[in-house]
């Protein structure tokens, strides 16, 4: 299985348990199966302020989508 994940010709990150393959080798991650993130240097809270801020947004256009998507379904016919 290790030679099929290696011989893959596309890029190709596939993870078990802690180890991560890629087509470059493999390597040790976490118990999570994600690489470890270096750090931006944005400040800890600076980032919760402007993540919690665009998903405030995303929210509130998701919201709007979702009764735009409503009437066009009731138009069809077909009522949620």
């Amino acid at each position: 299985m290790l030679n099929y994940l290696l011989s893959v010709q596309e890029p190709v990150t596939r993870s078990y348990r802690n180890i991560l393959f890629t087509k470059d080798g493999y390597k040790q991650v976490s118990a999570y199966g994600a690489p470890p993130q270096e750090d931006d240097g944005e400040p800890f809270e600076d980032k919760m302020v402007r993540l919690t801020a665009t998903l405030k947004e995303q929210f509130v256009k998701g919201t709007r989508l979702e009764s735009v998507i409503r009437k066009n379904l009731a138009g069809l016919g077909y009522e949620l």
